[in-house]
């Protein structure tokens, strides 16, 4: 279940939308997920505007744990939305706090290789590089790779050797990447 959200000008508030039924016009936004993470268009990005938005999330998570039990995939979706944008905006102790508990609650493989990329990209912002890197290599050591999460257990692999390269660490990077080309 993909759950959209419209803003419109004209009511001022953000409304769920199980899919666009037209192209957002000039006077509506959306706010869109794309790849693995969610965009808030410039337009409606004010804090004020977030501030709405994480109240609507945070309401969305609520209804859809109630309904459909916190292991749900729509659950975990929506808490990962709100996870998102509280990182998005800087609420990073409760956004990290989100990210462990969807991964403890997933049970898909992609949604736990989704969830360590993103905790590790957070921990990384926040200069914690030992533990996104921690994150990165439980991602990466998946006793095996379904082809439906290839693409992002490969993001895994490429966010760790990344992370290795940034830190100087030109062999442990090498060695990896030679592994990884080795077994996939």
């Amino acid at each position: 279940l993909m759950t959209m959200l419209r803003f419109s000008e004209e009511d001022d508030e953000y409304v769920p939308q199980s899919r666009p039924s037209k192209s957002p016009s000039k006077s509506e936004s959306m706010v869109e997920y794309s790849g693995d993470e969610w965009t808030v268009p410039e337009k409606s990005a004010s804090l004020e505007r977030k501030g709405e938005l994480a109240a609507l999330l945070r309401h969305l998570f609520e209804e859809t744990r109630e309904k459909l039990g916190l292991e749900h995939e729509s659950t975990i979706t929506a808490l990962l939305n709100l996870a998102a944008l509280l990182q998005e905006t800087r609420k990073l102790d409760e956004a990290e706090q989100l990210y462990k508990n969807a991964l403890e609650h997933s049970l898909s493989q992609e949604d736990k290789l989704r969830i360590r990329s993103s905790l590790a990209s957070m921990l990384k912002d926040l200069g914690r590089n030992d533990e996104a890197e921690q994150q990165l290599i439980l991602a990466v050591e998946c006793p095996e790779v379904s082809p439906e999460v290839q693409q992002c257990f490969e993001a895994c692999v490429h966010d760790l050797i990344f992370l290795l390269q940034e830190q100087g660490r030109i062999d442990e990077a090498a060695e990896i990447q030679n592994r990884f080309e080795a077994e996939y």
